[in-house]
């Protein structure tokens, strides 16, 4: 039986129907969110998330020919980029709350630190989902790019090329705000 008349039929009302589409691809989408997350947890609960995400949207969701699959795994690397920006904004704000604020640090420098933190955040998330997974896996989690090319699926220079440019923008939105100050 196909993906798509199993969705119809938990759209029906049979729930049945729906666990056997989670059973037929649920390795496959918890394969996915591994390799995006790196983290058995996070890989569980963005699995949660996507079949989650399905059951809701049951009764709109089309599928390619008739499969799940191509949406399922969309879904999860969706689930699992979002997981990881929101993994990446909790490191941030536990940096600065960590900062001390007894140090040689004034207020004022550490109010700037927060608000160009915050900015960065903001121009990362305006960055396309690949080049913010590249900034994440290189500039945060500090992997080589050999290593992120192998998380993402891609090449090396793939990796270099798009990180470099991911730089370069990030330069350039702080200079024109910095030129706007």
């Amino acid at each position: 039986m196909t993906d798509e008349k199993l969705l119809q039929q938990s759209v029906d009302g049979d729930r049945r129907a729906f666990g056997t589409l989670h059973d037929r691809h649920s390795r496959i989408v918890y394969a996915v969110a591994i390799t995006a997350t790196r983290n058995a947890a996070d890989a569980e609960e963005v699995s949660s998330d996507t079949f989650f995400t399905l059951w809701k949207k049951r009764a709109t969701v089309r599928f390619t020919d008739g499969s799940a699959l191509p949406w399922l795994i969309a879904t999860a690397r969706y689930h699992a980029m979002n997981h990881q920006r929101a993994r990446f904004r909790e490191a941030t704000i536990s940096l600065n709350d960590d900062v001390d604020t007894h140090s040689s640090a004034s207020a004022e420098t550490i109010a700037a630190e927060r608000q160009l933190t915050e900015r960065l955040e903001e121009i990362i998330a305006d960055l396309g989902p690949l080049e913010q997974s590249i900034v994440h896996l290189c500039l945060v989690d500090r992997l080589t790019y050999e290593q992120a090319a192998l998380q993402l699926g891609i090449t090396h220079a793939t990796v270099r090329n798009r990180l470099a440019r991911s730089r370069t923008q990030l330069r350039h939105e702080l200079h024109l705000e910095e030129g706007t100050s």
